[in-house]
């Protein structure tokens, strides 16, 4: 392997722990009750569906409180995801960086 080799698996294997230490501080997060007081249940359920049940009340018909409404919708999907794809690619790092250690032990060996 080459220098330039080197640098490229030493900057992949950096990105991937910060990848696996951003999803580690997620479940850290997730298991705070008061983030999962004002997160989970308050956000992403309760919140969520106010939401959905104001789009059908009669005073919120006009097309731009519809249009308030679906962007507030789209917000709490928009967190939702974002948080989904930082679990995936923590647990993607996580096997890729296992992986790796297993191939450099076995060329050690």
């Amino acid at each position: 392997m080459n220098q330039n080799e080197a640098e490229v698996i030493e900057i992949e294997a950096s990105k991937a722990k910060e990848a696996v230490a951003h999803r580690d501080a997620l479940l850290r997060l997730s298991h705070n009750k008061d983030f999962d007081l004002i997160i989970n249940k308050g956000y992403f359920t309760a919140e969520a569906s106010r939401l959905c049940l104001l789009k059908s009340d009669f005073p919120m018909m006009e097309e731009k409180h519809q249009k308030m409404i679906d962007n507030q919708i789209s917000g709490i999907g928009a967190l939702y995801q974002y948080f989904l794809v930082i679990n995936r690619q923590g647990h993607e790092a996580d096997a890729a960086l296992k992986d790796h250690a297993e191939l450099e032990s076995e060329d050690e060996g």
